[in-house]
């Protein structure tokens, strides 16, 4: 019985023996990621949904080569935090987890907030799946008014270009985040693809609740905007936790960098 099971699965078998067939079926699986419930264990008890394509990209990002873990080399572990652009919510489960090694399961509290609809089922079903609900919230909304561009990817923004697939997104305001989620707060992260600024200018009275920010700036002279924005607020700059970016897109230049604040 055994020798007619392997003799029936052959004919699929037999190609995922080359690297490159498996890579192709991997990504012509990518639709059904979430049909498949497939995820990577993290250990005490948590584990990282893949439910999207692009879930992967993120999931490199923060768990292998570690883009945001470095911050901890001079900020203490938060306890409180708001994580606005959480994309799929790894950046949360990342400091999930670490609070879980230092065990810390229950203290620890955070609102993750994004702007992309499509989101927002991974997000809840990462929550839900780690038995994290009442850690974790999540609301969704754009910081400032307008249209939201919905790219592949993590580059969607609210910076819509002429022709691009995009949605109406309601404003998410300081007081909506105070009222869902009150500081004060151990580290606010922001990575929203070029509206930090308006969220430094506008969010001022959310940020200075916080007593560390972590913020993903882009665009030219990005670093130098958000070290003058952050000095307004109150913050000094404390040093840079992943050094520029440079991709070009479209024939254009985008420079990107993750950068580390303290409250004075």
């Amino acid at each position: 019985m055994s020798a007619l099971r392997k003799a029936l699965k052959l004919p699929i078998t037999a190609p995922l023996r080359f690297g490159f067939v498996r890579r192709r079926v991997a990504y012509e699986l990518r639709p059904w990621f979430g049909e498949m419930e497939f995820e990577i264990p993290l250990g005490e008890g948590l584990a990282c949904p893949i439910r999207r394509w692009d879930s992967v990209h993120s999931f490199s990002e923060i768990f292998v080569t570690n883009e945001y873990g470095a911050f901890l080399q001079e900020a203490p572990l938060p306890l409180r935090w708001l994580d606005v652009g959480c994309h799929v919510g790894y950046f949360t489960l990342y400091l999930a987890w670490k609070n879980a090694l230092a065990g810390r399961t229950k203290e620890w509290s955070a609102l993750m907030i994004d702007a992309d609809p499509r989101v927002e089922a991974a997000v809840r079903w990462m929550l839900h799946r780690n038995r994290l609900e009442e850690n974790g919230g999540f609301v969704p909304g754009m910081i400032g008014e307008g249209e939201f561009a919905l790219r592949d990817g993590m580059g969607s923004s609210s910076s819509v270009k002429p022709g691009e697939k995009s949605c109406r997104v309601p404003l998410i305001t300081a007081e909506d985040i105070s009222k869902r989620f009150a500081g004060p707060y151990d580290l606010i992260k922001i990575d929203i693809e070029g509206a930090e600024y308006e969220f430094l200018r506008e969010y001022g009275e959310l940020c200075r609740q916080a007593s560390w920010l972590l913020i993903e700036w882009h665009g030219d002279n990005g670093d130098e905007i958000t070290r003058e924005l952050c000095g307004n607020n109150g913050f000094e700059y404390v040093r840079e936790v992943r050094g520029v970016r440079e991709l070009w897109i479209d024939g254009a230049r985008h420079s990107s960098g993750v950068e580390l604040y303290r409250r004075k």
